[in-house]
């Protein structure tokens, strides 16, 4: 007997309003592009959202089901009311349409959802462990599971021929999946990897999440790890931890890593390694051919990267900012051409006019408190398309309003840039981008490559 009782709405406070509107929008297929976007930012970075809306999606599917058991049921649904705290004035007004929305939303939602079979009989349905909640350029293969934009995914298999795509399982869990990719849903708190690379965000309320694969598995402890299995007889497998907690277990042992740390896995035996010597996979960026070391990409741009907003010790973020800018006159860059650079002794370049770029921001900001509490990051970007500039400080709030993103906070101060310990390398073909950063505050580089028609379809413009 399905009962909702066993999955209750959480608490729901005045601050919720928007959340619940944007449930629903999702749920009716109602939102744009942008609006999505920001839904999916959303669900990735708070748990509490991540439970109204799985518990929404709960609900709509138990009313399925008892209208696929047709009138002659007797089954009841036990409807779980809202836990409400305490308001004033407007709120005690919202607290309760919320309820109503809910309720008819969900009523409604389910019905025009269900369609009878002519033959009567009862249809035989799995239930849903997770959510497609977003893809870039995604391109599917004989995958088990449908592949629509906000699809409820019940237990199989996703093969991801091109692009990328992320999957919201019931029970918090984020899978960032990257083409070529073959990922099998179990339940709400597990999935197998067959071949390719994820990404995985793992909140407190869905810790233990276990993704399983050829010879090993990887539980996550909190909160974040990025995970390749070899397309190839004989190729590796690897793990890296951005954040948190996660334990690599054989047959013969149990490891336990911590962020930064990065093991590579070979018949059985599980080795320590740097991470720096890992290749990861690119798609997520589509004019990104490959990144390797201590960067880690995000599919969509963060809300700020100001001072102690976007922070990790050990790790950089890469984003993309812009798309398709218009160099409408001369811009002043602090490098152009190829070479090995100093942080406090860059030359300074210009980038003609009348070229079409898209901007990438990598940024790094370990929290420190002075020099003894600074961190140091290390890797490389590879693009697709050339780097025609590098813009740091002291020009980089100049050009947030060209380059920067709509949707991301910035500092307006010029100590955004590098420093004497750090070091660029922009490779001869430039397409290739190293960098050591060493820093207790930010560090900045705005990264600005040819444009290519195109990524404009991998990115949907």
């Amino acid at each position: 007997m399905n009962d909702a009782s066993s999955n209750p709405l959480p608490l729901l406070g005045d601050a919720d309003e928007a959340l619940v509107d944007a449930a629903m929008a999702y749920l009716a297929g109602e939102m744009s592009d942008e609006q999505l976007d920001a839904f999916n930012r959303q669900l990735h970075d708070d748990a509490h959202a991540q439970q109204v809306v799985a518990a929404l999606i709960w609900h709509r599917r138990m009313m399925i089901e008892t209208l696929a058991r047709g009138p002659a049921s007797t089954t009841p649904i036990t409807s779980t009311t809202p836990t409400l705290s305490p308001f004033r004035g407007r709120s005690v007004w919202y607290a309760a349409a919320t309820i109503a929305l809910l309720i008819t939303g969900v009523t409604w939602f389910a019905m025009t959802s269900f369609t009878s079979p002519a033959d009567n009989s009862t249809p035989q349905l799995s239930r849903p462990v997770a959510l497609l909640t977003s893809s870039t350029g995604a391109t599917w293969g004989g995958s088990t599971l449908p592949t629509a934009l906000g699809s409820e995914l019940a237990p199989g298999t996703l093969t991801l021929t091109a692009g990328s795509a992320q999957v919201m399982f019931n029970s918090g869990a984020v899978i960032d999946l990257v083409a070529p990719c073959d990922f099998e849903l179990l339940d709400t708190q597990t999935g197998r990897l067959t071949h390719g690379q994820i990404t995985a965000f793992v909140p407190q309320r869905a810790r233990g999440f276990t993704v399983e694969a050829e010879g090993f598995a990887v539980v996550d402890w909190g909160t974040r790890f990025t995970m390749r299995v070899g397309m190839g007889l004989g190729e590796p497998s690897s793990v890296i931890v951005h954040e948190g907690q996660v334990e690599v277990r054989t047959a013969a042992q149990a490891t336990m890593l911590s962020a930064a740390q990065a093991v590579r896995i070979h018949d059985g035996q599980v080795q320590l390694v740097n991470a720096g010597s890992l290749p990861t996979i690119a798609a997520l960026l589509p004019g990104v051919a490959r990144v390797k070391g201590n960067v880690m990409m995000l599919p969509t741009a963060p809300e700020s990267v100001a001072s102690r907003q976007r922070t990790d010790h050990d790790m950089a973020i890469l984003f993309a900012e812009r798309s398709n800018v218009l160099l409408e006159q001369p811009l002043a860059v602090r490098i152009d051409k190829p070479g090995a650079y100093i942080g406090d002794r860059l030359p300074g370049g210009i980038v003609k006019p009348g070229i079409h770029v898209d901007s990438y921001m990598l940024h790094f900001d370990p929290a420190g408190d002075g020099p003894e509490t600074a961190g140091e990051v290390s890797g490389s970007i590879t693009f697709k398309h050339p780097i025609r500039g590098l813009i740091t400080n002291p020009g980089l709030a100049d050009a947030d309003s060209i380059f920067g993103s709509p949707t991301t906070v910035y500092d307006d101060f010029i100590h955004r840039g590098l420093e004497h310990e750090d070091e660029l390398t922009l490779s001869p073909d430039r397409l290739t981008l190293q960098f050591k950063l060493s820093a207790f505050a930010v560090d900045q580089v705005r990264i600005l490559i040819e444009h290519n028609n195109e990524d404009d379809a991998l990115q949907g413009d």
